[in-house]
């Protein structure tokens, strides 16, 4: 993997957003085996994939509780039946959360890009890349913070491990890292 991250830089223009999960596995459960693998070579993870290798570009926060059959869909309609004669509620739903993403894009990413005035002078070009950076480093946190809220997850933790504020709406990238 680090050998395909080396020959496989990242594109020039291109933005990167991921997502990353974590869940403790029950007694019987498809991934308590890889959970425990991963989980001590690399810390928390889905099942399969790990924090640290989720991260990837702009990291938009940990969804809590999520192992990776439910992040890429493959659900059991078997327990989302068992939950509604329950009476629980199922938290994630795959497809209201990649349609949570898709509307992200489209809003705050295509075609809203702020440039920067290529006629800056040399001497200014210092403190307009240190600005440039504090502003991109802003805006990042403001993308993960309203993807969040999009979302309408609860609570969802930033790459810090901070929470971020609870969901006002409920509207529905993940990348599994490299």
């Amino acid at each position: 993997m680090r050998k395909f991250n080396e020959e496989t830089p990242d594109v020039a223009g291109v933005k990167y957003f991921s997502w990353g999960a974590v869940y403790e596995p029950g007694m019987i459960d498809t991934w308590k085996w890889s959970h425990s693998v991963v989980l001590e070579k690399e810390g928390p993870n889905d099942g399969l994939v790990s924090l640290k290798s989720a991260q990837w570009g702009t990291y938009l926060g940990t969804l809590e509780g999520v192992n990776h059959l439910d992040l890429v869909g493959w659900v059991n309609t078997a327990r989302y039946k068992w939950a509604e004669i329950m009476g629980r509620e199922i938290k994630f739903k795959p497809a209201t959360f990649y349609l949570g993403i898709t509307d992200h894009l489209a809003r705050v990413v295509e075609g809203q890009e702020r440039t920067e005035s290529s006629d800056t002078e040399s001497s200014s070009e210092a403190t307009a890349g240190a600005e440039s950076n504090e502003a991109n480093e802003i805006r990042q946190e403001s993308e993960r913070v309203e993807m969040a809220e999009s979302l309408g997850k609860g609570e969802v933790t930033s790459g810090s491990g901070t929470p971020s504020p609870r969901p006002t709406s409920n509207t529905g990238l993940t990348t599994d890292g490299r």
